[in-house]
């Protein structure tokens, strides 16, 4: 039952929408996504059957000593002193094994706390990406930042190349507002292929810049059609100049459209570690609380149930207030609190698919921030102020930096890492 409802929960996670994702890999790349989360799924099933087949030891072991008790409270009392002193030995082991049972449990709960936050601190982390949008504002056309501007390159590009002074009176002032409107105001138009230039431009984009360009090229190439002094050499000219922008503009939509599809892709792998998690700590609260104590909390989510029942200050308070009323009763108190074999394995599981999740996100925002500081590299040739250029370098660098040591120190894999070793083998 129990891999039915993961492989249910697995099945329902993949289900989650792709259509923001480009169309041309989407399919390759939910496939090896696919693979991926059930690969997870049959290593947390197998890890389960393992650790379950030593529970089942354990338990034979300790029904054999339960036997043996037994055994001896039925002896004559002419074996009284041997029955004391195994019966002694007997309550020795049920304080070691309850004890054992309570340092589980409170390191335990300790360790989901941290897991809790850290996964709290990664989900922010993907969802929340202010050093993201210090560079998605560099596809605005009018940004300046790094000492060019779209608009004002386009409108000398068209002055230079198509209105060259033979249409300024006639229609020099209405091509210019038209394009500074397109400019100004993005708009998505279909792709161009002209026979002319031989140029593409794919203007199915989400990113100002990369639409404007697109956009400009449709309204220069109809009025070019219209004009027979616009000669063919002309057209590819300024087709030529304005393919340098693309160029720019299409490597930071790129950039931005790699980032997202890898950030969606960390997001549902962690609302997978986030359920498997969940999972756990809701089974794990009965091998503490009473029914009736849970009552309140099926509808909780994770941070809830990990906050109201599930940390190291609720638990421990919780057992020391067991102990009073079972007058520190071992035998008890064993049977009352359970610790199941499986759940250190499934602590060190889910520890290290948190500790994978960490490691991909700055896999992912590396390789962004490279790319990035490369496209800005290139675009020295179309500033007229390089300067700004390392200046924009600098002030990224900084961002990126202060980006890494925030989410270094909220996720914490250290800290995971320590509290993960505390609990107990077996």
């Amino acid at each position: 039952m129990k891999r039915i409802t993961f492989l249910w929960i697995g099945l329902t996670i993949l289900a989650l929408p792709w259509a923001s994702l480009r169309a041309q890999t989407d399919s390759a790349r939910v496939r090896v996504l696919s693979d991926s989360l059930a690969n997870l799924y049959e290593r947390y099933f197998r890890l389960e059957q393992m650790a379950e087949g030593v529970e089942s030891r354990v338990n034979s072991s300790l029904k054999n000593i339960e036997d043996k008790y037994r055994l001896l409270e039925n002896q004559s009392r002419g074996n009284a002193e041997q029955l004391q002193r195994i019966t002694n030995e007997d309550l020795r082991s049920d304080q070691v094994l309850y004890e054992r049972n309570r340092l589980s449990i409170m390191a335990t709960a300790s360790f989901m706390d941290a897991v809790n936050i850290s996964l709290n601190a990664l989900e922010f982390s993907v969802s929340s990406l202010d050093y993201s949008n210090s560079i998605f504002e560099l596809n605005n056309p009018t940004n300046t930042d790094l000492g060019f501007s779209l608009d004002k390159a386009v409108l000398k590009i068209v002055d230079e190349k198509i209105i060259n002074g033979k249409f300024a009176k006639k229609f020099g002032d209405k091509l210019r507002g038209v394009i500074s409107g397109i400019l100004n105001n993005p708009i998505i138009s279909p792709i161009v292929n002209n026979p002319i230039t031989k140029a593409v431009f794919s203007t199915f984009s989400t990113v100002p810049a990369v639409s404007s360009i697109s956009s400009v090229f449709n309204v220069v190439n109809s009025f070019a059609v219209s004009q027979e002094e616009i000669n063919a050499a002309a057209l590819r000219d300024f087709s030529k100049e304005l393919q340098k922008y693309v160029a720019h503009y299409e490597a930071l939509a790129k950039a931005s459209r790699d980032l997202d599809f890898n950030l969606a892709n960390l997001k549902l792998k962690s609302e997978s570690v986030r359920k498997l998690s969940a999972n756990f700590v809701r089974q794990s609260v009965t091998d503490v609380y009473t029914e009736a104590e849970l009552a309140p909390a099926k509808e909780y989510d994770m941070n809830r149930l990990v906050k109201e029942f599930y940390n190291y200050a609720r638990v421990s308070e919780y057992i020391r207030r067991a102990e009073a009323q079972n007058n520190n009763n071992f035998s008890a108190l064993y049977k009352r609190f359970v610790f199941p074999v499986v759940n250190r394995s499934k602590a060190a599981f889910i520890n290290e698919e948190v500790e994978k999740l960490y490691n991909e996100y700055l896999t992912t925002l590396s390789s962004y921030h490279k790319n990035i500081l490369a496209i800005l590299e290139n675009a020295t040739t179309l500033s007229d102020a390089p300067e700004k250029i390392t200046l924009k370098i600098a002030d990224l660098n900084r961002r990126y930096q202060t980006l890494i040591d925030a989410y270094q120190k909220n996720v914490d894999v250290e800290n995971l890492k320590d509290l993960e070793e505390n609990i107990p083998r077996f």
